[in-house]
């Protein structure tokens, strides 16, 4: 019997070894499915272009057109801290726009254009045109700032371009 019990514990061992070898791989094996699965679609969604309304807006009512096509209308705009951007900013991809205002995202079907944007923008009732060429730079961040001139205290709507998308805080 002893030489029966010695066997018996050999074999356990042999049989929890494997195991544990086998747990091994398939915890591997799982591991490196996982990554290749997360891993893999790493690329950035590509888009056409982004607009950013910045600092200085103060409780604005704003509507903006793009080539012609109303984006929206009426928006109540509050980003008069200059830090804290993005109350509202609009990222067109391959086939529709992404409206982001106050927390809320809505979908927008997509505008057509070549390297060219016409862009309307109505702040309290004024409207500013601009034409802006994508090529230099995908990303406009709109600002409604005082103005620097010695004739009032009016704003002055600016739009600048930038090369890579901004990341909002």
């Amino acid at each position: 019997m002893p030489r029966e019990f010695a066997c018996l514990n050999y074999d356990f061992y042999f049989r929890a070894l494997s195991n544990i070898k086998m747990k091994q791989a398939i915890f591997i094996l799982c591991f490196l499915a996982s990554s290749y699965s997360v891993f893999s679609h790493t690329y950035k969604e590509d888009f056409d272009y982004s607009i950013v309304f910045g600092g200085c807006f103060e409780k604005d009512i704003v509507s903006l057109k793009i080539n012609n096509t109303s984006i929206f209308n009426e928006y109540k705009v509050e980003n008069k801290n200059a830090i804290k951007k993005g109350n509202l900013s609009l990222t067109q991809a391959k086939t529709k726009i992404h409206l982001f205002y106050n927390g809320k995202q809505k979908i927008k079907g997509r505008v057509n254009f070549s390297y060219y944007l016409n862009i309307d923008l109505t702040v309290n009732k004024r409207t500013d045109k601009f034409k802006v060429d994508l090529r230099k730079g995908k990303v406009l961040l709109i600002e409604n700032c005082q103005a620097q001139s010695s004739s009032g205290k009016g704003k002055k709507i600016t739009i600048e371009q930038l090369q890579d998308q901004v990341i909002l805080l």
